[in-house]
């Protein structure tokens, strides 16, 4: 579906440049130049994904016959990012600092260059990626959020943290009855407030996130209390994990064996807690004892439907994929500058290590401050490539054998 999709999209905006060059001398330049920016910026968008999902590909920037397209073979990729590139310049340069029509968030300058910047890392472009995401950054109208959970819960789309966002509404997305259509929502929501639960963040995501003096939950002196293991950690722990004790969703969350009835705070009652293997339906529980927090609303609970903005890029992301990019390019000094800036929102300390190690702090960074953003599977992708092909070389040895 990710690549039928994705073809349709490219289509789609083939089309749109080929209606628009119709419509010379109708509209004025600007505007055309506008639209036609929005629409190479969305090709470029899918290209991306494809190449970095898939390598080669089939390429084609005009409309194409089904007879045309079973024809076609995989174009190289190297052909194909060149023209992402040329799409994405011409989108920044296309597009306006800020792009709202009616209320609606359009991409825009900004959206351009951080899109292309994280194309550009993707391909171990570093110098593209370091250029463009100096290109956002220099454009002033981004920064880091004060509070780093009130971010995702925030409905107003208005954080200059938020560089690109799809935006939901559930007095607009309705049924056939005039109710909110059902999302996916119910599988983050516990069992207990009537979801189903079967998305739970892992306890190697809890295991990774550092002690508030910086240390790491296995080195000696972190402080670390394995029967409290929320205790003292990285503040983007509580913020992705629910605490046991703690309230989400309305209720209470605490998945102890022990614990066979939780507070509905809705209700101001004791009601069975479904979440708790020591219960009598143990086996529809939580599987690992976690639950995630980021951007959960108590709304979930009644409506099924997620009113948050999904943000598909931010500012944080910028800043570290300018750190990656630096650190790959030699520039240790400016990696850690704006890696740290990333984690001084949430008081951590500074990181001072330099080289491959800080290459690990980088992408620890990016596992914890991006969690649960649709990044991971892509960040393992690309790093596992590239270390891969160096485990192979040295199992291969020099002669090959």
């Amino acid at each position: 579906t990710v690549w039928s999709y994705t073809y349709k999209n490219i289509s789609r905006a083939n089309r749109i440049l080929e209606a628009l060059d119709k419509l010379e001398g109708k509209y004025s330049t600007t505007e055309l130049n506008t639209l036609r920016a929005e629409a190479r910026f969305f090709r470029a968008f899918a290209y991306s994904r494809l190449i970095t999902l898939w390598g080669d590909v089939p390429f084609y920037v005009t409309s194409i016959t089904p007879e045309e397209a079973f024809e076609m073979g995989r174009t190289d990729k190297a052909v194909v990012l060149k023209q992402i590139y040329e799409d994405y310049d011409y989108a920044a340069e296309n597009l306006p600092a800020a792009n709202n029509n009616s209320g609606a968030t359009r991409v825009d300058k900004g959206t351009a260059y951080a899109y292309k910047a994280r194309t550009a890392l993707y391909q171990h472009d570093y110098g593209t990626a370091a250029k463009a995401a100096q290109d956002c950054m220099d454009l002033e109208v981004y920064d880091l959020a004060p509070d780093y959970g009130e971010l995702f819960r925030d409905k107003t789309r208005g954080s200059k943290e938020v560089i690109f966002s799809v935006a939901h509404s559930s007095d607009l997305e309705l049924d056939e009855n005039g109710k909110p259509t059902t999302q996916a929502i119910g599988s983050f929501i516990a069992r207990s407030a009537g979801g189903t639960h079967n998305a739970q963040p892992s306890w190697e995501l809890l295991a990774v996130y550092e002690m508030t003096n910086g240390k790491t939950i296995d080195e000696p002196g972190s402080g670390f209390d394995p029967h409290d293991p929320f205790a003292n950690r990285d503040p983007r722990c509580l913020e992705t994990f629910a605490a046991p004790g703690s309230r989400i969703y309305g209720i209470e969350w605490n998945p102890a064996p022990n614990a066979l009835e939780i507070m509905d705070y809705t209700q101001n009652r004791m009601i069975t807690n479904k979440d708790s293997k020591g219960g009598s339906d143990a086996s529809n529980c939580a599987y690992n004892g976690c639950c995630l927090r980021k951007g959960a609303q108590e709304s979930w609970r009644t409506t099924l439907y997620n009113d948050n903005p999904v943000i598909l890029m931010r500012y944080a992301d910028v800043l570290l994929m300018y750190a990656e990019a630096c650190n790959e390019l030699g520039d240790d000094a400016t990696a850690r500058k704006y890696l740290n800036e990333v984690r001084n929102r949430v008081n951590l300390e500074d990181v001072k290590s330099s080289g491959n190690d800080l290459r690990k702090d980088i992408r620890l960074e990016r596992r914890l401050e991006l969690a649960w953003e649709q990044n991971r599977l892509y960040d393992i992708r690309r790093w596992t490539d590239d270390n891969g092909k160096k485990v192979i070389s040295n199992l291969l040895g020099t002669n090959g054998t």
